[in-house]
């Protein structure tokens, strides 16, 4: 039972035991298995501690057993099989990821263009009107229907003192 933090309690030794052969890996070695605690966190381990400890009382193909060490490993597939990678085949997978950059770009400065496009009408209309277009001449001054939209927006109660003068 998980009492805290790591910490395990057990009713009794042979529940002890019975945790150390599923949970760990115990030397079956009959000097170990009286000592009672000779457990191990790994296979690997408990290789290695057989052939430190009884491989004086192991045979030789035993021996031999407990020193091979499997190695299951997965290898990366370099080169789609065939076992290089050619010059041509990097350089066309190079092109292929500069394209994809620059079409990464052409995009985001499109969407970057179409948000300050969407936020400049949005100023014009929360401005009503009252921003110049920038080919407008004449001598600055308002028109009616300008001057009751400026006076509408400057009487607005929420608006900054300051920002009304």
């Amino acid at each position: 039972m998980l009492l805290s933090h790591g910490i395990f309690s057990f009713q009794n030794y042979h529940s002890l035991e019975k945790h150390f052969s599923s949970s760990h890996f115990p030397c079956t070695h009959a000097d170990c298995v009286a000592q009672k605690f000779v457990v191990f966190a790994s296979a690997l381990d408990l290789k290695a501690h057989m052939v430190e400890t009884h491989g004086e009382s192991m045979s030789s193909k035993d021996l031999k057993d407990a020193r091979r060490v499997d190695a299951n490993f997965a290898f990366e597939d370099i080169g789609r099989g065939r076992g290089r990678v050619n010059v041509r085949d990097r350089e066309r997978d190079a092109e292929r990821e500069r394209e994809r950059e620059r079409e990464r770009q052409r995009n985001q400065a499109e969407a970057q263009a179409s948000a300050e496009s969407s936020a400049q009408a949005r100023r014009r209309q929360a401005f009503n009107g009252l921003l110049s277009t920038g080919n407008e001449s004449g001598s600055g001054t308002a028109t009616p229907t300008q001057q009751s939209s400026n006076t509408l927006f400057l009487d607005r109660e929420d608006l900054d003192p300051l920002t009304r003068e």
